[in-house]
C-alpha cells in the first residue's frame, strides 16, 4: 500500500527531483572519515544510489501510468490555455507542490517545459516527463537559481512553463517570489492551477505530495490568468502584493477542484 505513492513520487516529483535528492548526511559521512578514500566512497555511494534510483524508475513508471489510466479525470479552465496557433497563450501555468504528480499527467502532450535538477537522477526524471509530453529544463532554482531561471526565460513565449512557486523545499503553499519573477520579465500570464482528488494517498514528505488511489476522480481547475506587471522586482512592496493575490489564487483553484469533486459546483 505504500509502495505506489514510494514509486510515484520517484518517477514524478516540481521540482521533480526531490525524490532523489542525496542524503546530506551520506555525503558528509566518508569525509569524516578518512579524507584520502572519500572520493571513492563518494563515487561508489553515488553510484549505488543511481542505479537504485533506475530501477525505481524502470518499475515505477508502467504502474504508474496504469494507475493513472484508472482515474475519472476533468481539466476546468482549460479554455485559458491556447498551446498552438495565432492564439497561443504566454503562460506560466502555476500550482501547488503537492499537485504536481497528477496534474502532470492530467495536462500532459502539450510540450510544457518543466525545471528539472541537473544533477545524476535529474536524467530519470526528465526522460520520464520527456515520455509523457513535457521539455525538461534542466536546473533548480535552490541550486544555481539565477541560471535556471535565464534558462526558463530563453524558452520561446509560444511555450508554456510549469512552476510551482512553493518548491522544491516549501514551506508548502508560500509562494515564493521566483515564479513572480519569472512571469515579471518574461510577459507571461500566471494561470493558477489547482488539483483535488476523491480518494487519494499522501506521500510523507514537506509538500505531502497528492497520489490519487485507483480509480478516484481526480479534478484540474485552471482560474483566471493574473497579469504580472513588468519591473516588479524592483518594489518589495509590490512583490509582497503579488505573493499574496498569486497565493490565494492559488488556494481558490485548489478549493473549485474540491468542489467539483464533491459535487458542488
Amino acid at each position: 500500500r505504500r509502495g505506489i505513492p514510494r514509486l510515484a513520487r520517484a518517477c514524478a516529483s516540481a521540482n521533480p527531483h526531490d525524490a532523489f535528492m542525496t542524503d546530506p548526511q551520506v555525503e558528509e559521512s566518508p569525509t569524516a572519515l578518512d579524507p584520502e578514500i572519500a572520493p571513492e566512497l563518494a563515487a561508489e555511494i553515488a553510484e549505488k544510489k543511481l542505479a537504485k534510483s533506475r530501477r525505481h524508475a524502470r518499475l515505477g513508471y508502467p504502474i504508474l501510468r496504469a494507475l493513472v489510466a484508472t482515474w475519472r479525470t476533468e481539466w476546468r479552465g482549460r479554455e485559458h490555455l491556447a498551446f498552438d496557433g495565432p492564439d497561443v497563450t504566454p503562460a506560466v501555468l502555476t500550482t501547488w507542490h503537492e499537485s504536481l504528480l497528477p496534474g502532470s499527467f492530467i495536462a500532459r502532450d502539450h510540450g510544457m517545459a518543466v525545471m528539472i535538477s541537473k544533477h545524476g537522477d535529474g536524467e530519470i526524471i526528465a526522460n520520464v516527463m520527456q515520455r509523457i509530453g513535457y521539455q525538461p529544463v534542466r536546473g533548480s532554482t535552490s541550486r544555481g537559481g539565477a541560471r535556471a531561471l535565464a534558462a526558463m526565460l530563453r524558452i520561446p513565449l509560444s511555450t508554456v512553463l510549469v512552476m510551482t512557486p512553493d518548491g522544491p523545499r516549501g514551506p508548502a503553499r508560500t509562494c515564493q517570489a521566483g515564479t513572480l519573477m519569472l512571469a515579471s520579465k518574461s510577459g507571461r500570464k500566471i494561470l493558477p492551477t489547482g488539483l483535488a482528488a476523491s480518494r487519494a494517498w499522501h506521500a510523507r514528505s514537506w509538500d505531502r505530495m497528492i497520489v490519487p488511489k485507483p480509480f478516484a476522480k481526480v479534478v484540474l481547475f485552471t482560474g483566471e490568468p493574473i497579469d504580472i506587471p513588468p519591473g516588479l522586482m524592483r518594489d518589495p512592496e509590490a512583490v509582497e502584493y503579488w505573493r499574496k493575490v498569486v497565493t490565494a489564487s492559488l488556494d481558490d483553484a485548489r478549493a473549485q477542484a474540491a468542489a467539483i469533486v464533491a459535487g458542488r459546483a
